[in-house]
């Protein structure tokens, strides 16, 4: 009996996907003891997810960087506008626009990891959430938001999910937009740090603030600024500014990039305002008596 043929372009997203699944578990069960407590048990995931963001995030500028050749498509002139109402994101084959139509392997690949990661971190998410159940009134100082994470991995593993679907038959578009948003990653691993200090270090005062105003610093330039950036570089080479390139997705396109955005700016000023809350009393001058 023959195998089956698979095409090279989709072994590397393949096999990401399954290394993923595989790989990520057993790193779990190595670090984390057989009767682990909930906030041990915690522990070696954000310590599995630090290691993750950092690889994602290493290789998708890896790969943005080797690509970026291309973003310099010259720009469609204003007088083309007109004819250019149908941006790339709206046209049949994207071709009009590199960051759309440029395909990658290792872009494949990354996305494939990411999906595999979600999906095992989405069971931890649950096994965690059983045993911190069941030693209630032990919560950690510093609680990570289960609901919120759940919701996160759920919609997320979905669109990569139909993403593999599209690799699979060579109709993939936009991964250069989405190894962008991975950057999104690179926050993560001064976050972590925060929740551990927050939780295990909690003595270390400076520390934490450090950590605290590291980890907004990260998470305005990772986050906050990717959405602008990718509008910017998607305008750039249809001829339009940002704004103008904003407005003219697809109405998925633009709610979806809209939510992003907004949810992510808007979490930005409440951490900021926080911050000021809490450490307004170490950096204002104190009165005189």
């Amino acid at each position: 009996m023959s195998t089956p043929n698979i095409p090279l372009s989709l072994r590397g997203p393949q096999m990401a996907l399954l290394s993923s699944i595989i790989t990520y578990p057993l790193v779990f069960l190595l670090v984390t003891p057989r009767h682990a407590t909930a906030s041990r048990f915690t522990k070696s995931r954000e310590a599995i997810s630090v290691l993750h963001c950092t690889l994602v995030t290493l290789l998708s500028a890896y790969e943005l960087q080797k690509q970026s050749k291309d973003w310099d498509a010259i720009p469609t002139s204003r007088t083309n506008r007109a004819a250019s109402k149908h941006d790339a994101l709206q046209t049949s084959n994207g071709a009009s626009c590199p960051l759309i139509a440029t395909r990658s392997a290792l872009g494949n690949s990354i996305a494939a990891l990411e999906m595999g990661y979600l999906v095992q971190d989405a069971v931890i998410l649950i096994l965690a959430a059983r045993l911190r159940t069941r030693e209630r009134g032990k919560g950690l100082a510093k609680e990570i938001n289960w609901r919120v994470l759940g919701w996160h991995h759920a919609g997320l593993s979905t669109a990569l999910a139909m993403l593999q679907w599209y690799i699979a038959r060579g109709r993939e578009k936009g991964i250069m937009v989405i190894l962008m948003l991975m950057l999104m990653n690179a926050s993560t691993p001064i976050g972590t740090l925060h929740w551990y200090l927050v939780n295990f270090q909690p003595s270390r005062g400076r520390a934490i603030m450090v950590a605290n105003a590291a980890y907004l610093l990260m998470y305005g330039v990772f986050r906050v600024s990717i959405v602008p950036w990718i509008l910017h570089v998607f305008g750039s080479q249809t001829g339009y500014s940002a704004m103008e390139a904003f407005l003219k997705l697809r109405m998925s396109c633009l709610l979806g990039t809209a939510t992003i955005g907004i949810s992510n700016s808007i979490w930005f000023i409440l951490g900021i305002k926080k911050f000021v809350q809490r450490y307004q009393r170490n950096v204002m001058p104190r009165k005189g008596i």
